[in-house]
C-alpha cells in the first residue's frame, strides 16, 4: 500500500536569482532514496530575462548532479504561469515539491496559489520551508483524524520511514477531548500494517486539543510532517505555512475546473 505513485518523476519549482534552497535539497534527498528523476521548473513571471533565467536553470541543474552524482536531473524554463506549470507537471510526477518563503514579516501574495496546489495537485506535495531530512533520530510525525485519509497518511509515513529508517509518531488529533472511537479507528489502521513495517519503531501519541498549535508544536521535533488534504477547519493551511518542518500533504483531489487560470505559484527554490 501506499499513496504515493511510482512514476518516478519528483517535480520542483523553482523562483528567484540564487543557487539552491531547502526544497531543492529535500527533493534531491527523496530522489536519491527514490531512486528517480529530478525535474526543475521555472515559470512566469521570470526573475529576469529569459536567457538569463535559463541559465541559472542550467547551473542549478549542474549543482544538483554534482550534489548527487548519478542523479538524473533535467530542467525547464515554461513558457506559462508557474503554477499551471506545476499543476501540468503533478500529472506525470510522484511527487511535488515547493517552498513557503512567506514569513509573518512578509506575507506572501502568492499564498492562496500555494493553497490551490495543495488543494488540487494529482499527486503529493511536499511543501519544505527547511531541509530537515528523516533520520534514525528524527521521527516522522503523522497526523491521524480517524477518517478515511488516514490511509493515505499512513502508508506514505510509514513507506518513508522504512526507507529512512526514521521512527514514526502516529499522532491522533482529539480537537473535541479523549475520543476511543477515534483511538479504536487509528489502532485498527496500524494493526493492519504492522506486519508490512515491522522494522518501523511506531509511537502512538493521543493529543487533545486543536488540531493545528498540536502540530505545529510536533513540527519542533519532527523531521517530517504528514497530513492529509486540506480541511475545511483550516488545519492543513496553518501548519503548511507555519510548520518549521517539511510538510507532506499525503492525497490529493482532482484538479478543479479552472484552476490553470491562477497564474504564478509560490516556489520551492530560487533559480
Amino acid at each position: 500500500m501506499t499513496s504515493i505513485e511510482d512514476r518516478g518523476v519528483v517535480t520542483v519549482g523553482l523562483d528567484s536569482p540564487a543557487t539552491t534552497g531547502p526544497a531543492v535539497q529535500w527533493a534531491l534527498e527523496y530522489a536519491r532514496t527514490r531512486g528517480a528523476a529530478v525535474r526543475l521548473i521555472a515559470g512566469r513571471p521570470y526573475p529576469g530575462p529569459a536567457e538569463q533565467v535559463r541559465a541559472r536553470v542550467d547551473d542549478l541543474v549542474l549543482l544538483s548532479r554534482s550534489t548527487v552524482p548519478g542523479l538524473d536531473v533535467v530542467g525547464e524554463v515554461a513558457a506559462e504561469p508557474l503554477g499551471p506549470a506545476l499543476l501540468a507537471a503533478a500529472q506525470s510526477s510522484e511527487l511535488v515539491v515547493i517552498g513557503d518563503r512567506a514569513s509573518r514579516r512578509h506575507a506572501s501574495d502568492l499564498r492562496p496559489t500555494v493553497d490551490a496546489l495543495v488543494a488540487w495537485a494529482e499527486c503529493p506535495v511536499v511543501v519544505a520551508r527547511s531541509a530537515r531530512w528523516p533520520n534514525p533520530e528524527a521521527p516522522i510525525a503523522a497526523a491521524l483524524d480517524g477518517s478515511d485519509r488516514d490511509d493515505a497518511v499512513l502508508d506514505t509515513a510509514l513507506e518513508l520511514a522504512a526507507r529512512c529508517v526514521s521512527p514514526l509518531v502516529a499522532i491522533q488529533l482529539s480537537p473535541d477531548g479523549p475520543d476511543r472511537a477515534t483511538a479504536a479507528r487509528v489502532a485498527t489502521r496500524l494493526a493492519h500494517r504492522e506486519r508490512a513495517y515491522a522494522r518501523v519503531p511506531v509511537r502512538f501519541r493521543a493529543a487533545v486539543g486543536p488540531a493545528a498549535p498540536v502540530l505545529l508544536l510536533a513540527a519542533r521535533w519532527a523531521s517530517l510532517l504528514v497530513v492529509g488534504p486540506p480541511r475545511a477547519d483550516g488545519v492543513t493551511r496553518s501548519v503548511t505555512h507555519e510548520a518549521v518542518c517539511p510538510v507532506l500533504v499525503a492525497r490529493r483531489p482532482s484538479v478543479a475546473p479552472g484552476l490553470a487560470g491562477l497564474g504564478g505559484l509560490i516556489v520551492s527554490a530560487p533559480v
